[in-house]
């Protein structure tokens, strides 16, 4: 889907008190809605199928351009996809960077040479605009809520497959043509959302990891039929935890430890936990936690790291590691916590995930 309004067929937009949509329609089987909140926020929803059965093979595409006569790009021919949802690998139109023979390398598929698989996000960095007589870097992100192939093939755009279908066998292996008829047999309906990013480097960079994650993993609204008369005896909200933690601290797992206990009498008061701090090294530093009074209904009374994996301590790990005979040899151990009476404090090292076994006791009151 471009968007030069010759490709349009119906277009009608919706003004509201704190969203704007314009629902636009290429054809009867392409159509996306854009969405501008009153906060700035941008996003499209889009929607693809069925594809028409005409024997047709297709692929379509929903590309985002920067345009504009003051518009600069610094590193030509560079973008960003993320690594299985986490940190953005740097990509290179048509190169390679662990490209290490003694010849030149040369790109001859231009378009599926180019393309990197998307988990959750893309983004170009390179955009310099003109503000107040000064050169300003500035960021393009989309940020997806299902997984797609992208590229970027020109300087200022961004490309995300959509939904394609082929009619005959490409020899590649699959030894079957690409065409998913869908639950009633009539072709398959694609249905999707993007958010759009456009902003200063520095505070896409910095909110980057943060907007990814609640894109991926949005709140879940439920719902359950109630009256005036009995809401009040109804129950509307309970937390683990007794107080929100930092935006940047993700609670990637909470866990009773250890997993498999046969006799339960003899099961030992401990969570498992991983903390990720979705920070980038490069706008953050440490961030500390207090887990003492943190979960609800107990207090947390030693803590021990771990190695991610959970299966050996952390310290152990480190002494123990094989060493390289180029490299220096380190034993030094910096423990990531702080204990004293009053509190225990969890230093989160940026982009990092960390895990700690947390040994607790029952508070009286529960």
């Amino acid at each position: 889907m471009q968007s030069e309004s010759d490709y349009i067929t119906y277009l009608t937009i919706t003004r509201g008190t704190l969203v704007d949509e314009a629902y636009i329609e290429y054809s009867s089987w392409a159509s996306m809605i854009v969405r501008l909140y009153h906060n700035g926020e941008l996003e499209v929803e889009w929607t693809i199928g069925p594809f028409p059965s005409d024997m047709i093979g297709r692929e379509t595409i929903i590309r985002y351009t920067v345009d504009g006569n003051d518009v600069q790009y610094r590193d030509t021919g560079e973008f960003f996809t993320d690594s299985s949802g986490r940190r953005l690998i740097k990509r290179l139109r048509n190169r390679r960077d662990d490209w290490s023979l003694p010849i030149q390398y040369d790109e001859v598929q231009n378009i599926t040479g180019n393309y990197y698989p998307i988990v959750n996000r893309i983004m170009i960095k390179n955009i310099l605009l003109e503000w107040l007589n000064e050169k300003i870097p500035f960021g393009l992100a989309i940020y997806t809520d299902r997984s797609h192939g992208g590229t970027s093939l020109k300087d200022g755009q961004l490309e995300l497959m959509l939904h394609r279908q082929t009619v005959y066998d490409d020899n590649l292996g699959v030894n079957e043509p690409l065409m998913e008829v869908g639950l009633d047999n009539k072709g398959l309906i694609v249905r999707g959302t993007h958010k759009i990013r456009f902003d200063e480097l520095y505070l896409v960079e910095y909110e980057d990891r943060m907007i990814a994650q609640t894109m991926r993993r949005p709140i879940l609204p439920m719902f359950i039929p109630v009256n005036k008369h009995n809401l009040s005896n109804h129950f509307n909200g309970w937390s683990g935890i007794t107080k929100s933690l930092p935006n940047n601290i993700h609670l990637l797992s909470l866990i009773s430890w250890p997993l498999n206990i046969v006799d339960k009498s003899e099961c030992k008061k401990q969570l498992l936990v991983r903390f990720e701090n979705l920070h980038t090294l490069d706008y953050s530093e440490y961030t500390q936690i207090d887990v003492k009074h943190l979960f609800y209904g107990i207090t947390i009374i030693d803590v021990t790291e771990m190695i991610i994996t959970a299966d050996r301590l952390k310290e152990d790990a480190i002494i123990h590691r094989l060493h390289w005979p180029t490299e220096p040899i380190s034993q030094c151990v910096i423990k990531n916590y702080e204990m004293n009476s009053s509190s225990i404090s969890l230093k989160l090292p940026p982009d990092k995930i960390m895990t700690y076994l947390l040994s607790y006791e029952i508070n009286d009151s529960i």
